[in-house]
């Protein structure tokens, strides 16, 4: 049976690029499908995450991050376990041609050990606790292509879900 949920946080991003570090911290909203174990989000049911004023490229841009493809991932209701697979877009504006970098992410909510680059911070993912559906994923990759290509992210995504998926 499939069970569709909404989670709702805040997502907070870090990178090793220059005035981009972070922590910037957003608001987090979108849709998760659960078939059992497995969860799926898709890329109109994951709400533009819009970030003001970042310095790039000698100038303040606005950074919109989409997810940009279909996301999946497993989750397990009696250990609160849970990872997603997924591949954001990040878009900066105020160009006059926007350029977009595409960060693909495992993320994880504690099984796998806390990640850390040089100079950034520890991120650590919390698993999904009862009776609240609260929880952490918690990734950390490199950028591939446009502006950010080579960087490295880390991304935060607490909050939980309503209805709880079990």
């Amino acid at each position: 049976m499939t069970i569709t949920t909404a989670f709702e946080g805040q997502v907070t991003l870090y990178s090793t690029r220059a005035g981009f570090a972070g922590p910037k911290v957003q608001s987090l909203a979108f849709q998760a499908q659960f078939d059992g174990a497995a969860w799926t989000v898709a890329p109109g049911d994951f709400r533009p995450v819009v970030v003001p004023d970042i310095v790039a490229l000698g100038q303040r841009l606005t950074l919109t991050v989409t997810l940009a493809q279909p996301a999946a991932g497993q989750a397990d209701p009696l250990t609160g376990q849970a990872s997603l697979q997924a591949q954001f877009r990040f878009e900066l504006t105020g160009l006059p041609l926007p350029l977009a970098s595409l960060l693909p992410l495992v993320l994880d909510s504690g099984a796998a050990p806390a990640a850390r680059w040089p100079g950034g911070p520890v991120v650590q993912g919390q698993r999904i606790q009862a009776p609240s559906g609260q929880m952490t994923l918690a990734g950390v990759g490199w950028f591939q292509g446009g502006p950010l290509d080579g960087d490295q992210a880390a991304v935060l995504l607490a909050g939980g879900f309503t209805p709880r998926p079990w």
